[in-house]
């Protein structure tokens, strides 16, 4: 899942992303952990990794669509990388949209 932003740095100004390791499954703890991140970097590029990510549920992409439209409205970037197959078609068969795994909303 990628959101651009609205408005995109010019060619000298790269942003600084800042990295999140997603859990390996959704839990209060991880989903602590995931809130405060973003609260703590609520202005900045925000890249999260799915690496680790084995279970994929309806809260976790529920809050993670949320949160990239939250940041895709500010003019930042919000991504998610190393996202498995079979994630990817769990975000499918709970009702996102192929464009909102692509990034365009």
């Amino acid at each position: 899942m990628r959101l651009s932003p609205k408005s995109t740095a010019s060619a000298r100004e790269t942003p600084e992303w800042c990295a999140f390791d997603l859990p390996e499954r959704h839990s209060a703890e991880g989903m602590a952990a995931l809130h405060r991140f973003l609260s703590d970097n609520s202005e900045a590029w925000i890249r999260l990794s799915a690496h680790r990510l084995r279970r994929l549920d309806s809260l976790l992409l529920q809050y993670l669509a949320a949160a990239a439209r939250a940041w895709a409205a500010k003019g930042c970037g919000f991504e998610i990388v190393d996202l498995s197959q079979s994630a990817a078609e769990t975000m499918t068969l709970l009702g996102a949209q192929a464009d909102l795994l692509k990034g365009k909303v």
